[in-house]
C-alpha cells in the first residue's frame, strides 16, 4: 500500500499511541477548585441535616414552666394612724427543661379577703436553672384599703413571661391563707 491508500483512522490511532504524557498540557488550577466546592457544599449540607436531626427532637420536648404562688406575707411599719402595710407574694417557677430559662416579667393583681388590693409588676429578670425551681418575692403596691385580720385569705392572679428556647406567658391564680401577727 502506498501512502495515499493508507487508512487515515489507523494512522491517527498509531499517532495517538505515541503521545507522551509530558506532551499533554498540565491541568488548570481552576478545575481542582471546582472539585472542592461540591465537596464543601455536600459537607455543609450534611452538617445542616445532622443539626436538624439533633435539634428538632430536643426542641420538641421543651415544656412550659409551671408557676405557683407558694406564699404571701403582709408586713407593717409605724403605729396608730401612721401604720403602713406592705404585701408580698412569693412566686415559685419550676423549669422542667434541660436548659435554663429566664423570668422576664411577672404581673398581676392582689386580693386580700376578697377585696382588690392592687396590682404588681416585676421586671427584674430572674434566672431559673435547668430542671430547677426558684422562689422570689414580688411586692404589691396596695391601691385601696383592704381589711386585715389575724387570718387573711390572699389571692394572687397574673401572668409570668418566661423566656427559654421560646417565650411563654404562664398564667397563675393562687389563693392562700396568710396569718398576720
Amino acid at each position: 500500500m502506498t501512502g495515499d491508500d493508507e487508512d487515515a483512522i489507523n494512522i491517527a490511532d498509531e499517532d495517538a499511541v505515541h503521545i507522551k504524557v509530558s506532551d499533554e498540557a498540565p491541568p488548570k488550577k481552576g478545575k481542582s477548585r471546582k472539585k472542592g466546592k461540591p465537596r464543601r457544599l455536600w459537607l455543609l449540607l450534611v452538617i445542616i441535616v445532622i443539626i436538624i436531626i439533633i435539634v428538632v427532637p430536643i426542641a420538641a420536648t421543651f415544656q412550659m414552666p409551671t408557676v405557683n404562688v407558694v406564699g404571701a406575707r403582709i408586713t407593717s411599719s409605724g403605729t396608730g394612724l401612721q401604720k403602713t402595710y406592705k404585701t408580698y407574694a412569693t412566686v415559685e417557677v419550676a423549669n422542667p427543661n434541660m436548659i435554663g430559662v429566664t423570668v422576664l416579667v411577672i404581673s398581676g393583681s392582689f386580693y386580700v379577703n376578697g377585696v382588690y388590693g392592687g396590682d404588681f409588676s416585676r421586671t427584674d429578670q430572674v434566672s431559673i436553672a435547668a430542671t430547677g425551681t426558684t422562689q422570689f418575692d414580688v411586692e404589691v403596691q396596695l391601691k385601696s384599703t383592704v381589711p386585715i385580720h389575724s387570718q387573711n385569705t390572699v389571692q394572687v392572679v397574673g401572668t409570668v413571661t418566661v423566656q427559654g428556647p421560646t417565650t411563654w406567658d404562664v398564667p397563675f391564680d393562687e389563693t392562700r391563707d396568710v396569718p398576720f401577727p
